[in-house]
């Protein structure tokens, strides 16, 4: 009686452990599933919407509203619409590229703290250099035939050397110049106008 008592004891634990390893492995297979197929209806949304959200996006980027473009973009899925929205590949790009440097030039105003104010250089000089790679890709910028596209983009990089001005201390020349210099040249001038700027 206690050998068989101890033995059910035994083989109830066992089966409850395994009954939770297969519920924790199913949880985790269909959380991924689920996110995945959220993403692709939200895709499959934004591509029969293609009419009106390409309607939106014009509007956005002739108001030079490229940080609300951007988050339009996110939250409709468009970013990962590639395909359908080919024409537009460069535009979300560089409207991507703007947002990140835009957002570490505010944390340049805002720091969270001192110490977090000594990485901006760098973070900063890698957006700039993403955004700059644009020009360089032809597959971004020349393979298309859409010069207002190219113009959206250096609009992009007119409000992007403001900033700089405005905030991070440099001259418009020097603004101006990033684009031709080196990466070492350009976090250089950074480091000196943001760091010693106080």
């Amino acid at each position: 009686y206690d050998v068989t008592k101890r033995y059910v004891s035994v083989s109830v634990r066992i089966i409850v452990i395994a009954v939770l390893i297969v519920l924790i492995i199913l949880c985790g297979i269909l959380s991924d599933e689920g996110y995945s197929i959220h993403r692709k209806m939200n895709m499959a949304k934004s591509e029969r919407n293609y009419e009106e959200y390409t309607a939106v996006i014009e509007e956005y980027l002739e108001d030079g509203e490229y940080n609300a473009l951007y988050s339009f973009l996110e939250a409709h899925y468009i970013t990962n619409s590639y395909e359908i929205y080919e024409e537009y590949r460069p535009v979300i790009r560089a409207v991507t590229q703007y947002s990140f440097f835009y957002n570490d030039v505010i944390r340049v105003i805002y720091p969270y703290s001192e110490e977090s104010l000594k990485t901006y250089p760098s973070r900063i000089e890698e957006d700039l250099a993403s955004f700059y790679k644009l020009y360089d890709e032809e597959h971004y910028i020349n393979v298309y035939d859409n010069p207002k596209h190219k113009e959206d983009i250096l609009k992009m990089e007119e409000q992007m050397n403001a900033m700089l001005v405005a905030y991070c201390g440099l001259t418009m020349e020097e603004a101006e110049g990033l684009k031709n210099m080196t990466q070492a040249e350009r976090m250089s001038l950074l480091e000196e106008r943001l760091l010693n700027e106080e």
